[in-house]
């Protein structure tokens, strides 16, 4: 837009009988108080002289302020920009002395490396005083190069040639390395021999650290150990950078974990029992979930498939599938692990329950309550109880309803209902009857007998037995 306005002009009057103010010089041409027209003014032509002479002095007086003002900001403009060359001035005298200290620092740096002087740890922390004394200067003048010419032959020599991870995992070698850190993370990445894009701590690391700990990985480590590969690992974790840990997790370590799950074999032998030759995967495989975590996911599925099929000929009276299984719940997903269960031991249970489990008179009836638990007839329902803390309730329950209760309640309502066709058969003995009952209860665990399904099962005995007792007769 265009320029602003001038401000009004202010003029004080002092013609007439007293002074006035006014803002605009068309009322000065006559004074206060006057009676006069303008055509009874005297001398005409020396009032329009005068207006003349007082625009042309009103005008100049307009273009004299505001030359002023442009003055005045041009003055102001000037002193900001003053101020930023002085601050410029300041800075760059700081950042000239900081260079110069610096130079002296990195010379006495490179002598004492040359020189062989000062330990890998010593340079350490003479790279790492110059970063945080002098950050902006050690960046722009790309002294990280420096530090890694002195640390990369130094790091070697500690290292050795010869050195094998798995055996000594050099701690201290790692804490020392990890004290380059400090300086080599101050700035953007240098270049590798082939001229590709590094981070400087992974310059540092990669032939003297991580190629090591690649090939002892792949072509030593025993998969079915972890903790010489965990040791190892553990200890370079905050010397390597993240991405060089994760290569390491990706290229050696589940490939290898991967090719060990394939030759797992964790089938039953002639005689009935799991191999106790082969190491279960769970221990070798379980200390890595802190560290690879989801990576193993891959893992699980050909885990689950081989043992579903190492269960094919298990009986449940066989423990060993139990300490076989238990372990995986804590890994694999909840449905994951139902459908396992579903699969490969579900079908089993019910079987022993609906095929090999007898419920009658016997067991139960002749001693304590304790007697169900102790006979030989109950063992099948055993069998499957002992599930009950890896199975989920909602299975254990469903399959307690369908393949127990009935043939329990079925049992337990012959003996009570009166006797059909004439026969002499005596009534049931209500004592007898409810020992029987207490020792079949005897074996669920409390958290069973709390759940409602459950306890519904239980209460259908319950009314049976209170038919009985007052003489109503059991209802079918």
């Amino acid at each position: 837009g265009g320029a602003a306005a001038p401000p009004p002009m202010t003029i004080v009057d002092m013609r007439g009988g007293s002074a006035r103010v006014v803002t605009d010089l068309s009322k000065l041409e006559k004074p206060s108080g006057s009676s006069l027209d303008a055509e009874e003014l005297p001398f005409p032509e020396l009032q329009h002289n005068l207006r003349l002479v007082v625009d042309l002095a009103e005008a100049e007086i307009q273009t004299a302020d505001a030359k002023i003002r442009h003055e005045k900001d041009t003055r102001l403009l000037l002193e900001r920009e003053r101020a930023r060359l002085v601050e410029n001035l300041e800075e760059a005298r700081s950042a000239a002395a900081s260079v110069a200290e610096l130079l002296t620092d990195a010379e006495a740096c490179e002598a004492a490396a040359r020189n062989n002087t000062a330990s890998f740890l010593d340079l350490a922390e003479a790279h790492a005083r110059m970063a945080e004394t002098h950050p902006e200067a050690y960046k722009t003048h790309g002294l990280r190069d420096l530090a890694l010419s002195h640390a990369f032959p130094k790091l070697t020599k500690l290292i050795g040639a010869n050195w094998d991870p798995l055996v000594d995992p050099k701690p201290e070698a790692a804490k020392a390395a990890r004290a380059w850190r400090r300086c080599l993370t101050v700035s953007g990445p240098s270049r590798d021999k082939s001229g590709r894009s590094a981070d400087p701590q992974t310059l540092l690391v990669s032939e003297p650290v991580a190629h090591p700990i690649r090939k002892a990985l792949v072509t030593r480590w025993d998969p079915t150990d972890p903790e010489p590969a965990l040791r190892v690992l553990e200890t370079w974790d905050a010397t390597l950078p993240n991405a060089v840990v994760d290569d390491l997790h990706a290229s050696a370590v589940l490939p290898k974990l991967r090719r060990a799950v394939e030759a797992w074999d964790p089938a039953l032998s002639a005689g009935s029992q799991f191999q106790k030759h082969a190491s279960p995967a769970h221990v070798w495989l379980f200390p890595w979930l802190p560290r690879l975590g989801e990576s193993l996911q891959s893992l699980w599925a050909p885990i689950r498939h081989k043992l579903a099929r190492a269960t094919q000929e298990w009986h449940p009276s066989d423990e060993s599938a139990m300490r076989l299984l238990e372990p995986w719940r804590r890994a694999f997903e909840p449905k994951d692990w139902d459908a396992l269960l579903s699969r490969a031991v579900a079908p089993k249970l019910e079987h022993a329950l609906v095929a090999e489990l007898v419920v009658d008179r016997d067991a139960g009836d002749t001693g304590a309550a304790e007697t169900a638990a102790s006979s030989p007839k109950a063992d099948p329902l055993k069998w499957v109880l002992r599930w009950e803390r890896v199975m989920p309730a909602k299975r254990m329950v469903g399959l307690l309803e369908a393949c127990f209760f009935p043939k329990w309640h079925q049992t337990l309502h012959a003996w009570l209902a009166p006797p059909r066709g004439g026969t002499a058969e005596p009534p049931a003995d209500l004592e007898q009857v409810t020992r029987w009952y207490l020792g079949w209860k005897a074996l669920f665990s409390e958290d069973l007998l709390a759940h409602e399904c459950v306890r519904a099962q239980i209460n259908v005995a319950l009314d049976m037995m209170n038919q009985a007792a007052a003489g109503d007769g059991v209802a079918a």
